[in-house]
């Protein structure tokens, strides 16, 4: 730092490019309890046993399944799921405006067996949220987060990327939007 504090700095190259980026697949019951483990630190036992009763409370889907895909018979029934996330109304409502999309990374028959993805369900508009104890508001966030996200569009951006040089040091600078 010290050397390059008063100097001149050279671009050497700006390339620009576009991107795209698909939302994190849905929840299956291994990918659950590891995002609950990063994110808060529940065991995966405690987080089977907290998704096991928003089950039996039926603000989710079944729990212990194996896939992270919906099945094409769930496709008409999404709006309704959503309308059911009264907490996110503020971002469900763009989504309900447009026609939610049948997305092959969410939606495949050939993926299911016995039961889909983790997910909330339509009873979830009749609950209290706030009444559930703070770990289920947790878990039931995070499913409900990654159903806004996965139904949604995919995230599309602008990268710039930018070198510069300056006593024989090069410095990169990524620009994201």
């Amino acid at each position: 730092l010290e050397i390059v504090r008063q100097k001149e700095f050279t671009v050497t190259d700006i390339s620009e490019k576009k991107g795209k980026e698909y939302a994190p697949r849905l929840f299956d019951l291994t990918s659950l309890q590891v995002e609950c483990n990063k994110k808060f630190a529940f065991t995966a036992d405690d987080t089977l046993k907290l998704i096991q009763s928003l089950y039996e409370k039926k603000v989710t889907t079944y729990p212990r399944v194996d896939t992270t895909f919906l099945s094409d018979d769930i496709y008409p029934k999404v709006p309704n799921t959503l309308n059911g996330l009264v907490d996110y109304i503020d971002l469900t409502a763009s989504l309900l405006k447009a026609k939610i999309r049948k997305d092959k990374r969410v939606f495949d028959n050939s993926k299911v067996t016995d039961h889909h993805a983790i997910i909330p369900t339509v009873q979830l508009e009749m609950q209290d949220i706030s009444a559930l104890p703070e770990s289920e508001q947790k878990i039931l966030r995070l499913v409900a987060m990654r159903m806004l996200s996965a139904t949604g569009e995919k995230h599309i951006y602008d990268e710039t990327s930018v070198t510069l040089s300056c006593e024989g040091y090069v410095f990169l600078s990524l620009i994201h939007i």
